[in-house]
């Protein structure tokens, strides 16, 4: 039989490993903020299951800045996994007419549909790709009225027709604290690595990166103005986008996990 020599956990709420293990090393990854999703009710006890499940834990990694601040309070080994890409960076093909926008995802609540119905006033064309929430339903009912929405049905990336892309949107409401707790969305290097620049809600721990890569906005005019920047600069953006992903795809995540353990 092979020695097992660590044990990788993903539950906020499994504290009694290093009891159950107390000779194997435990590496604990957070990936959501569940003290602020949790109901009014549970807040305390949750807080309280995470707070001995890291510091029950030889390493604890956290996927956003506002988390490994969470989390070290409760263990000092706390480190940043952000989210990945497998595929390369792909240099998009030449097109003139690169004028649409692109949402790809879960099509729910969270989007700020405020900001998409200005958009759409004002003659930009967005295409919708994904899973529709039936909460949303009407919203997108409503928006058939313009002749620049599209709706599609949930595709995967590679499969999504990019030529006329100029850059995707991520335009959620940021006033609940499990979005005040994102540096970065997992879609967000999957879009990068196909060359597709993010324009995105100024949420305050937001990655760090170029303009180039990533524009942050808040009002509705900083939307516009992104989205244009973009139709007219798109692949004046394409060293930018490739060089900030060279530290983002799996290969370099899987090397620091390894050297991450191994120092434990």
């Amino acid at each position: 039989n092979e020695k097992i020599d660590l044990i990788i956990n993903f539950n906020y709420d499994y504290y009694f490993l290093k009891e159950m293990f107390s000779d194997l090393k435990i590496v604990t990854i957070i990936n959501d903020d569940f003290v602020a999703q949790a109901r009014p009710w549970m807040i305390k006890s949750i807080k309280q299951q995470l707070k001995q499940t890291c510091e029950n834990s030889d390493l604890v990694f956290a996927v956003s800045y506002p988390l490994q601040e969470q989390l070290a309070e409760f263990n000092k080994n706390t480190k940043l996994f952000f989210p990945w890409t497998f595929k390369k960076y792909e240099k998009p093909t030449n097109n003139i007419n690169r004028n649409v926008v692109l949402y790809w995802g879960y099509i729910d609540h969270r989007i700020d549909w405020k900001i998409i119905k200005y958009l759409l006033e004002k003659g930009i064309k967005l295409r919708f790709i994904g899973m529709v929430s039936h909460k949303v339903e009407s919203i997108l009912n409503d928006f058939n009225k313009f002749d620049n929405f599209e709706l599609l049905k949930p595709t995967k990336l590679e499969d999504v027709y990019l030529d006329d892309i100029s850059c995707s949107i991520l335009s959620y409401v940021n006033t609940s604290g499990e979005m005040i707790a994102v540096t970065v969305n997992n879609r967000v290097f999957q879009l990068l690595s196909y060359g597709i620049p993010l324009v995105y809600v100024n949420l305050p721990n937001l990655i760090k990166t170029s303009e180039k890569v990533i524009k942050k906005c808040t009002l509705e005019n900083e939307y516009f103005q992104a989205i244009k920047y973009f139709e007219n600069n798109f692949y004046d953006c394409q060293d930018d986008i490739e060089s900030f992903l060279e530290n983002h795809y799996s290969e370099k995540r899987y090397e620091y996990l390894i050297k991450s353990i191994q120092e434990i």
